[in-house]
């Protein structure tokens, strides 16, 4: 067993199921789904390796760098220096309301409310959330690059992208490179999972069919995200070296997408756990932070409950709404019909 499973296995050892649930309480629309009385810390894992947009852009050359940058994943090249901050992420999520809308999540900041929906996902990342998400519908090629590259191997995992990645011969054409770096970002960046999920064949083809520019990343990897994002908090746990009950979840997808999010909406954060360097789109270009993990106390600091925290509504203007990402959103009442009898005073912007 390898280091990183054994500290994994001697974690989970500490952890046990909780003997007593928390009372439970009938949530009304708007309500906390986790009451402020019953938030507790919590244990977050996730699978996402470090340093992969600096080997992209390391073992990248400027032509190669030239044709994925003109491609769908393009901007994620020029991507800032970005770690995921586990704990920022689960403090948002204790400010979740309950809501009729199955494919949003809306949290109550400073008694304001604020929307995490596709469309707000498609902002920050610059991927396409509107039309076909379904590989089995796209025109699938012969997966030559499966072939050529990873014909010794029956299954193929993401760690196996990475490996041949980093291993290219000099030879290799610039095509194969740049798609195989689209496909190293894809399996170890953006659709984060565990290391034993294979790689599809469908995955492959799509890479080299004339649909990768089409597809819909930014709705399924919405998708995905939002899955893991939504049941995070519904698991308790019992943590002996603490002797507290804890959340404990795994965070998939990209999750970084949700961060940025965060960084958008709530301006004062800015200079305290993160740092805003150009005001561009997509969003996720706009911020960096460090490498060193974010601490209770910077958190404590960053009081979600005072009554006149900045919050902003991400409301992208004219020129970024004629984005080729962002075509079809933002069009409709923000609230929509089912929230129109929330009070007006609970939005940043009032429902019209």
């Amino acid at each position: 067993m390898d280091s990183s499973s054994s500290k994994e296995s001697s974690r989970n050892q500490k952890l046990k199921e909780p003997t007593d649930q928390p009372p439970v309480h009938e949530i009304q629309d708007w309500d906390y789904i986790v009451h402020p009385n019953d938030r507790l810390g919590s244990r977050i894992m996730v699978s996402a390796p470090p340093d992969v947009i600096l080997t992209l852009n390391s073992r990248l050359n400027e032509f190669q760098k030239g044709l994925f940058g003109i491609g769908c994943f393009g901007n994620f090249l020029d991507l800032n220096e970005l770690h995921l901050q586990h704990q920022l992420i689960h403090k948002m999520l204790m400010m979740e309301v309950k809501q009729p809308k199955k494919d949003e999540m809306w949290f109550k900041i400073s008694g304001k409310l604020l929307r995490f929906s596709v469309e707000e996902f498609c902002v920050i990342t610059g991927l396409k959330g509107i039309g076909c998400d379904d590989l089995s519908k796209m025109k699938s090629g012969r997966p030559v690059l499966r072939q050529r590259y990873f014909s010794h191997l029956k299954c193929i995992y993401r760690q196996d992208v990475e490996d041949v990645f980093k291993s290219l011969p000099a030879n290799a054409s610039d095509g194969d490179v740049v798609k195989i770096g689209m496909l190293y970002l894809l399996t170890s960046f953006l659709f984060t999972t565990p290391y034993k999920k294979q790689v599809t064949d469908a995955t492959f083809s799509l890479i080299e069919s004339e649909d990768l520019e089409t597809y819909a990343w930014g709705k399924e990897l919405f998708k995905n995200t939002f899955s893991y994002l939504k049941i995070a908090t519904t698991k308790r746990t019992y943590d002996e070296t603490i002797k507290k009950d804890i959340f404990t979840y795994r965070l998939y997808g990209f999750p970084l997408a949700f961060q940025i999010w965060i960084y958008e909406s709530l301006p004062s954060i800015d200079g305290k756990i993160c740092k805003r360097l150009e005001r561009t789109w997509p969003r996720i270009l706009n911020w960096t932070n460090s490498a060193t993990r974010v601490t209770a106390g910077q958190l404590e600091r960053i009081n979600f409950d005072l009554a006149d925290m900045e919050i902003c509504r991400i409301e992208p203007d004219e020129e970024e709404r004629g984005a080729h990402y962002l075509v079809g959103f933002f069009r409709s009442n923000r609230a929509g019909p089912n929230l129109v009898e929330v009070d007006d005073d609970d939005f940043v912007d009032p429902p019209s």
